[in-house]
């Protein structure tokens, strides 16, 4: 299996517990099992271990029952004001990413020869959000200056399209 494959994708959707009870650093796995971080990180690649991403993009895995011996869940091992994501964070989140997927299918385009103004009416038509022409600029030029951040929507109270109503 080739190493690009096996590599986590930002924003890709991982089966994670919700409570994180089922997924601890590799430190932890390496002491309780007795091996070294770098040894639980080989065995967790071979292995396909579930993988989840804790604090400051930390892998966590989701050992065999094997290696779960004196193991504490993620969520004990957290402070309590990280534990938990809100549900408007998420969307962001989520948001956020599919925005990059589309500037990354923007940059191919573009790298394989497609003229600008044509790569951007592909983008547009090709993603199942709606997403307009400016505002793939608007959002090159916010990546392009701060990076993944500038993707996440800074807008007070509800963003992104809302429902229409029945009346």
């Amino acid at each position: 299996m080739s190493e690009a494959s096996n590599r986590p994708v930002p924003g890709a959707a991982s089966e994670v517990d919700p409570a994180g009870i089922n997924y601890f650093p590799a430190e932890a796995i390496a002491e309780a099992a007795g091996l070294s971080s770098k040894t639980i990180h080989r065995l967790a690649k071979k292995e396909n271990w579930p993988l989840a991403f804790g604090k400051g993009l930390k892998l966590l895995y989701s050992p065999p029952e094997r290696y779960r011996v004196g193991l504490t869940g993620a969520a004990e091992q957290m402070p309590a004001a990280a534990r938990g994501i809100s549900n408007s964070k998420r969307w962001d989140g989520l948001r956020a990413s599919l925005k990059f997927a589309a500037l990354c299918e923007l940059d191919r385009l573009v790298q394989m020869g497609v003229g600008v103004e044509e790569a951007l009416a592909t983008v547009e038509a090709a993603f199942t959000f709606e997403c307009s022409v400016s505002s793939l600029r608007r959002w090159q030029a916010a990546y392009a200056s701060e990076g993944f951040p500038g993707l996440l929507d800074r807008r007070p109270g509800r963003s992104g399209r809302k429902e229409k109503s029945d009346e």
